[in-house]
């Protein structure tokens, strides 16, 4: 599945674990490091979890669901967060994304990783990819740069980051995770849950096909 798959870590043996003990509900706990992410506008985590394709959907809470595998939440301001997704799915396999964007309203997708220093986000409204940005510093590329800057990263001083490899790298600024969690929580949900408290909840994990 490519180098960040060796990366991000296979998840599967985790998910044998999935249906130990007994789920209890928590709260949201902050994620989005060495982690890829959609952030899915439904008021529906079933719809979101059949238009997936996921199986043997498993009630969980929040800390145990994100630690056994692809976790799906319950829905927050709007939003559903499928945790542990796609963590290659730029690079090997857009495809997929776009079609998950034409069955949603609006799609977020989000990706860190230090040690690689892969960082990347994408926003898909209608169906159509707003904007799409992706930087690898271990491979020194930049995998998609797609659609205009938007208002938030600007807002974030994003708009200086390198945007072609043919760009003055000593004066370009390279995108990092903390970019990545900064413009999730501008386009949406802040997966550092540090600005905004959510009660106790559940979701689900799940498996792949």
């Amino acid at each position: 599945m490519g180098f960040l798959n060796d990366l991000f870590g296979d998840k599967e043996p985790q998910e044998m674990e999935r249906g130990a003990g007994v789920a209890m509900p928590d709260c949201p706990i902050p994620f989005g490091y060495k982690t890829s992410w959609l952030c899915v506008k439904s008021d529906s985590p079933e719809e979101v979890i059949s238009a997936l394709g996921l199986k043997d959907p498993v009630l969980s809470g929040w800390e145990k669901g994100i630690a056994a595998g692809v976790f799906v939440s319950p829905v927050l301001d709007g939003y559903v967060l499928v945790i542990n997704y796609g963590d290659d799915i730029i690079i090997e396999d857009l495809e997929r994304l776009d079609v998950i964007a034409r069955q949603f309203s609006e799609v977020q997708y989000f990706s860190s990783h230090r040690v690689a220093e892969y960082a990347a986000w994408v926003k898909y409204v209608g169906g159509e990819m707003l904007r799409g940005y992706c930087w690898c510093g271990d491979e020194g590329e930049i995998y998609l740069n797609e659609g205009e800057i938007t208002a938030e990263e600007k807002a974030l001083e994003l708009d200086n980051l390198l945007q072609s490899t043919d760009d003055d790298w000593e004066t370009s600024k390279f995108a990092d995770e903390e970019n990545v969690l900064d413009i999730a929580a501008a386009w949406g949900i802040d997966p550092r849950f540090s600005e905004k408290q959510y009660p106790e909840s559940m979701g689900w994990v799940c498996g792949m096909k």
